[in-house]
């Protein structure tokens, strides 16, 4: 099928065009005279010469020359509305009003003025008839819209607030942008000036649109693999997308709480950005007071009743190296407005070239890039939670950033900044232009009794509770929090977490019930001690258990998986060896440990609130875990471990697998990458001379060797005098190697081999994983050692190689865009060292990048076509323009093929149609036959009246007949108006529309389609027919309605049988009285699928013996 599709008109060209512009711009334009745009060039002149930066208006003359000629065509021949032609010189006044205040930008668009004029026809020299025909102005209006076009897209560049900062890093954005217009304006200039016949310009408006799709989508690839480039580059976190999703199910239980947020006066005017309000909203309060809940509700209310405003988030977190620091911040926070704004792309992809990072790290670069793309939002919303959880070198970063936003409103009212943490010093310094709301108690007490009733609701049902002592319950403990939402889950989980009603009626004492945080850390780690085992030895085993996975939790460089605690559970470093199956908790992790942890729908492990953390390393909890000592059991268990045998470089592939398969290896990935970092936080809690337990020394030893780092310490080590000063160089050397690695699969084998030993042995134990993972009798012990997503990114640096996927696929998919080993062959070209993922991708680079390729594509070669085969494309395509200068130029020709009436009738085009009839309408062509149909029998079809008369007036003969007749096909389709006129005509002879052996006839189909005004009409038009001798027609229509259980239809037939007809009748059916015919149709209704079934005839003789067998029920009915 033709590439073709309906023309645009002047209109609609401008509708589209408007929707881009602001109603500011929309009157600029609309106001516009060609003498309104000398005088504002004129003015532009002017104030260039005052500041010493006069350019070349000159080169605009030809551009706007020819536009005149245009305008001038367009007045006369097209007739164009005023507010048309003020769109040819509107825009470009603004145009140059905005790039005059940039010298690059301003050439840029003298030059682009430049060669739009040498691409525009010189229409004073084409003949004023051809101007006329219609065709001709369908490429008028192309060009119309060709110059609004690049208008269009200057103006969106330059409403970019990034615009005059993307002309510095890249004069070649802007001239890109047009190239494709240009190849059009050509084209549509040579066809004029060729004066082309109809059918050439049919061909090339099809040329045309393949074009604009092909260059659409060349564009759309430079843009994704841009987009990907970008995500790649930064490789912001995950976590707090996931956060805010937990947070939305936590709140969604209980959702008129925090809604008090939205009724304070200083919420009111930030949301609201009155000019008096400062842009930056600081949440405050004490530990656990609900700040990250209502950060999340603030959030939400944004997106939901602001809809032309964007909101953008991240959630801080003090034990996550991925989202406490303020590049992971700023990272995240330019990924988010990259997929909400892709205007920014461009931007932020040359800033991403300028850096020459393969990630981004650089803080200021980073900033920069935030610096420059707030500026291009209307309304933009930015929101940090937990500042307080970053270090204080991070805040000072993080406020910068504030500080960048705050001059961003300042200058375009556009953004606003929340954040949420406790009240410290030097947040205090730095936020003190804020608008500052400290959350009190009473800001929260009816949050905080809504959330005690819904869980004692909770905790009543299970301990079948009697309402008067639940509602004492709860009165009694809503006088405990203060204010502070978490002591109130702290309490409720607690009590929810008790074992029997004996222990839950201890806690619930008045006073054991806890008034402050510590206290209700304190009753949890009581409930760890609650064994359900008596055997005092298993109660300790228990206890150390769940001390060692509150270690995990508080000390890892990174969030925690349940698999790899468990993992750790599994581990023995006397014994030096891992037994997953008989070590690992039965016991789900947030049962051993109790409330105080808390398993994310992820699979990470957590604490219940940051405070947990402070509270079991300080004097409150007797030093549950002491900072010093747990350091260096971390450091211990992940240097030693990675010592045992199934991580010795001797073992045999099977033992390998066979250690892989066990579970051995649920620890690797977090040891592997993280072991010397504990060992460097233990020596930081200890002096230079402090010796190394021995067992320790050799773990190091032996991991330096494996990485191949010289040591000259046996002698030491058997002394076991080795001490943090002499193994400080080389475990600089061991993270110097990892920082060094950018992935673990390396594509050249040689390349693989300078991978530290560590790191290969995870992409071993993977390929072990994956191998098993497409077993089925594998998965389950799998997910169980290895988590949910065991098929994970290779990149060191990537999100996902931590979190992985669930499948092969997904995790290649997601790969492609590390790959970047095809390098642009153009040394200057910052690819030449990036890279490029793919051959395909170097392709694409190529020709948009560089000028050894085309920049545009060029214009497809339509094969040429009859002018009857262009006809049909344009009846395919609907185009009302192109088929009526066809068919005017086709109507000379006398042999000529024909059915283009049909084929709009059968696509049902009706003005195409009504077209065709006038301009090519000859009998031959309304009478022509194609798949058994004719242009009268679609009309009939259709049931179109005003269409019928048309035909009939131009002479289509209304008895064609090459399968079923006219009559029949508008009974068929309950066209009652076009059989009222079939039968009124005296021409039409109704003998083609009787039943015979090889038609059905025109009352069949209608009773078979359940058309009871149309059986009723004919009965009455044509009763002489129907009456007479033969009973073919009634007996193949009334036996239609049963079987198609048309009873509307059948009733018809047997009345009209019974009052005109009833010879038609078997004798005994005649008897039966008008009022018992419903009865007769409800049996005759049921009883016909048997007797067909049996006696395989649907004739007479069937009929006959249903009307029999009616009778005999109805004469025992009234017997009865």
């Amino acid at each position: 099928m033709a590439a073709s599709s309906e023309p645009r008109n002047f209109e609609k060209i401008l509708a589209d065009f408007k929707k881009r512009l602001s109603s500011q711009h929309t009157e600029l334009c609309q106001l516009t005279t060609f003498d309104d745009l000398k005088a504002s060039i004129k003015r532009i002149q002017t104030e260039q010469a005052a500041r010493d930066g006069l350019r070349n208006l000159n080169k605009i003359k030809p551009f706007l020359n020819g536009l005149r000629q245009y305008a001038s065509v367009l007045e006369v021949f097209v007739q164009a509305k005023p507010e048309i032609l003020a769109f040819i010189w509107g825009p470009i006044k603004l145009c140059l009003q905005i790039a005059s205040k940039l010298n690059e930008a301003f050439d840029a668009l003298l030059d682009a003025y430049e060669k739009i004029g040498d691409s525009l026809p010189i229409l004073s020299k084409v003949d004023e008839l051809f101007c006329s025909h219609p065709h001709v102005k369908q490429v008028l209006a192309n060009i119309f819209e060709d110059i609004l076009d690049f208008h269009k897209r200057a103006i969106v560049f330059f409403k970019h607030g990034t615009w005059k900062l993307t002309f510095k890093l890249t004069y070649h954005t802007f001239s890109d942008m047009f190239g494709d217009i240009l190849k059009k304006l050509e084209r549509s200039r040579d066809l004029i000036l060729q004066s082309a016949s109809v059918a050439h310009f049919q061909e090339s408006q099809e040329a045309r649109i393949l074009f604009t799709k092909g260059m659409e989508a060349l564009l759309e690839q430079r843009r994704n693999q841009r987009r990907m480039d970008i995500l790649e580059w930064l490789s912001s976190e995950l976590n707090s997308t996931i956060q805010h999703r937990e947070l939305q199910k936590i709140r969604a239980m209980l959702p008129q709480t925090t809604r008090w947020i939205f009724r304070q006066p200083q919420m009111l005017s930030w949301l609201k950005r009155t000019d008096y309000a400062p842009c930056v909203f600081w949440l405050c309060g004490i530990p656990g007071a609900g700040k990250t809940v209502i950060f999340s509700t603030v959030v939400d209310e944004i997106s939901a009743t602001l809809p032309d405003a964007q909101v953008v988030y991240f959630y801080c977190k003090n034990n996550d190296p991925l989202r406490s620091h303020f590049t992971d911040i700023a990272k995240s926070l330019i990924s988010q407005i990259l997929q909400l704004n892709p205007n920014c792309l461009d931007f932020i992809h040359e800033s991403m070239l300028a850096s020459g990072e393969r990630r981004a790290k650089d803080p200021s670069r980073l900033l920069q890039i935030l610096d420059q793309i707030l500026t291009n939002h209307d309304s933009l919303y930015i929101g940090i939670d937990g500042l307080d959880e970053c270090s204080e070198e991070e805040r000072k970063l993080i406020s910068n950033l504030i500080t960048v936003s705050s001059k961003a409103n300042e200058s375009q009212g556009n953004v606003r900044i929340m954040v949420t943490s406790r009240q410290e010093k030097d947040l205090e310094r730095s936020l003190k232009s804020a608008v500052k709301f400290n959350i009190k108690p009473e800001n929260v007490e009816n949050d905080i009794m809504e959330y005690i009733t819904f869980k004692m609701a909770q905790l009543g049902q299970r301990y079948k509770f009697i309402q008067e002592r639940e509602r004492l319950i709860t009165k009694e403990i809503c006088t405990r929090p203060k204010g502070m939402f978490l002591l109130a889950r702290l309490i409720m989980e607690n009590l929810l977490s008790q074992d029997n009603l004996e222990e839950l009626n201890e806690e619930l004492k008045f006073e054991v019930l806890p008034h402050g945080i510590n206290e209700a850390y304190d009753r949890m780690l009581v409930r760890i001690g609650k064994a359900s085992s008596k055997n005092p030895n298993q109660l300790e085993r228990r206890l150390q258990r769940a001390r060692l996975v509150l270690i995990l939790v508080t000390t890892s460089q990174r969030a925690l998986y349940a698999h790899e605690i468990q993992g750790a559970l599994a581990i023995n470093l006397e014994e030096q060896d891992v037994n997953f199956e008989n070590r690992h908790s039965r016991f789900p992790l947030d049962d051993l440990c109790g409330p105080i942890i808390q398993v994310r729908q992820n699979g990470i492990v957590d604490l219940i609130h940051p405070t947990a953390k402070d509270h079991l390393w300080q004097h409150h909890s007797g030093y549950y875990i002491r900072a010093s000592g747990a350091e260096e059991l971390m450091a211990t268990l992940c240097t030693t471990y990675l010592t045992f045998d199934c991580f010795s470089p001797g073992l045999a592939e099977d033992g390998f697998a066979a250690r892989v398969l066990s579970g051995d290896l649920a620890f690797q990935e977090y040891a592997a990458c993280n072991w010397f970092k504990h060992l460097e936080s233990h020596f930081r809690t200890t002096d230079d001379k402090t010796t190394i337990p021995k067992s320790l020394q050799r773990a190091i030893l032996i991991l330096q060797k494996r990485h191949g780092i010289q040591s000259a310490y046996s002698l030491e080590l058997e002394l076991g005098r080795l001490c943090k000063a002499d193994i400080d160089c080389s475990l600089s050397e061991v993270k110097k190697l990892n920082d060094q690695t950018v992935t673990i699969l390396a594509e050249d084998p040689e390349m693989q081999e300078s991978i530290p030993y560590l790191l290969a042995q995870i992409y071993h134990s993977r390929s072990v994983i994956e191998g098993a993972a497409v077993k089925v009798t594998e998965q389950e012990n799998l997910k169980k050692f290895y988590g949910k997503s065991p098929f994970r990114c290779p990149v060191l640096q990537c999100p996902y190689f931590v979190t992985g996927f669930g499948n092969h696929k997904e995790r290649e998919r997601h790969c492609n865009s590390h790959r970047r080993s095809v390098m642009c062959p153009h040394d200057n070209c910052d690819y030449s060292v990036l890279g490029l993922p793919s051959d395909s991708a170097l392709k694409i680079h190529l020709s948009l990048c560089h000028d050894d390729l085309p920049r545009t594509p060029v214009f497809p070669d339509i094969k040429s076509r009859t002018l009857e085969q262009a006809l049909e494309d344009a009846i395919e395509a609907n185009n009302l323009l192109a088929i009526t200068a066809l068919a005017t130029e086709l109507a000379s020709f006398t042999e000529r093929k024909k059915g283009f009436v049909l084929q709009a009738l059968t696509l049902r085009y009706r003005e195409a149609a009504l077209a065709l009839i006038d301009l090519i309408g000859t009998p031959s062509e309304l009478d022509h036959v194609h798949k058994k149909s004719a242009a009268i029998l679609k009309v009939c079809e259709i049931g179109d009246v005003e269409l019928f008369d048309i035909l009939v007036e131009k002479g289509a003969n209304i008895n064609i007949c090459p399968d079923e007749n006219a009559l029949t096909i508008a009974s068929q389709n309950c066209q009652l108006s076009i059989a009222r006129k079939l039968l009124d005509d005296t021409n039409y002879e109704r003998s083609e529309s009787h039943a015979s052996y090889s038609r059905k006839g025109a009352l069949a189909m209608a009773s078979t389609y359940d058309h009871a005004e149309v059986v009723s009409f004919l009965l009455e038009k044509d009763s002489v027919h129907f009456s007479g001798r033969r009973a073919l027609d009634f007996n193949r229509a009334l036996n239609a309605a049963i079987k198609e259980k048309s009873v509307s239809c059948a009733k018809v037939l047997l009345n009209w049988a019974l009052k005109k007809a009833p010879s038609k009748l078997p004798t005994k059916l005649r008897k039966i009285s008008p009022e018992n015919i419903n009865h007769m149709i409800e049996i005759l209704s049921t009883d016909q699928a048997k007797i067909i079934e049996k006696d395989g005839g649907t004739k007479g003789n069937a009929l006959q013996a249903m009307a029999h067998k009616g009778i005999m029920r109805l004469s025992r009915i009234s017997s009865i």
